[in-house]
C-alpha cells in the first residue's frame, strides 16, 4: 500500500459542513430545551437525553417535523425561515423524538425493514404509541404553563385527539393502544 493511501484518513482533512445545517440550529435547540424544561415530561426526557449524550441535530425542510434512526440521536426538521415556525410545536417534535431515543435504549427496533413482519408490526406500533403517548403530555403540559391550546388544537388536526384524552383520563397502555388502532382504521377508512 502506498504511503499516500494509508494516511490519506488520517491526514486532517476538514470535512465540508453539512448543507442541510439549519442556520439557526442552536437557538432552535436552546429554545426548544428551555420550552421542554418547563414540562415535566419534557423535563425528563432532556435529562435523559444528557444523561446518554443524545445528539440533537437540526436540519433545514419545508415543514417542522422529527425523525430518528438510532437510539444515540434524533433530527429536528425546521423551515428556513423561523418567524412562521411555533417554537412549542418544534419542541413537542423535540420530546418526541428524544422518546423514539429512549425507546431504542428499552429495546425496541428504530428501524425495522429487515425485521420479520411480527417483530416490525410489534417495533412499529410500540414506537408509535409510546411516541405519541409523549407528545400528548408535553401538549398538555405546554397548554397550561403557556394557558393556551394551540397544541391542543393541532392534536385534534392530526386526529390524536382521541388518545389525548386518554393520556389525560390515566388509562393504561393497553387501553391507549385500542385507542391508536382505532384512530388508525378510522383515518385508512376515510382515505379509501
Amino acid at each position: 500500500m502506498n504511503e499516500v493511501s494509508k494516511d490519506f484518513g488520517s491526514s486532517g482533512a476538514v470535512q465540508a459542513p453539512n448543507p442541510l445545517a439549519h442556520p439557526m440550529a442552536d437557538a432552535i435547540l436552546q429554545e426548544c430545551t428551555e420550552l421542554l424544561e418547563k414540562t415535566t415530561e419534557g423535563r425528563r426526557l432532556i435529562d435523559f437525553s444528557r444523561q446518554y449524550a443524545i445528539k440533537i441535530n437540526v436540519i433545514t425542510g419545508r415543514e417542522p417535523n422529527f425523525f430518528t434512526f438510532e437510539k444515540d440521536s434524533t433530527t429536528l426538521v425546521c423551515p428556513v425561515v423561523t418567524k412562521a415556525v411555533d417554537l412549542d410545536e418544534m419542541a413537542c417534535n423535540l420530546g418526541m423524538g428524544l422518546r423514539e431515543c429512549e425507546c431504542g435504549y428499552n429495546g425496541i427496533a428504530l428501524v425495522t425493514l429487515n425485521l420479520p413482519q411480527e417483530q416490525k408490526e410489534w417495533a412499529n406500533y410500540r414506537k408509535t404509541l409510546d411516541t405519541l403517548t409523549t407528545m400528548c403530555k408535553i401538549v398538555h403540559e405546554l397548554s397550561v404553563v403557556n394557558n393556551n391550546t394551540k397544541l391542543i388544537d393541532l392534536v385534534k388536526k392530526l386526529g390524536h385527539y382521541k388518545l389525548y384524552e386518554g393520556v389525560l383520563s390515566g388509562l393504561n397502555d393497553e387501553e391507549l393502544g385500542k385507542i391508536l388502532i382505532s384512530t388508525v382504521n378510522e383515518t385508512r377508512t376515510k382515505g379509501d
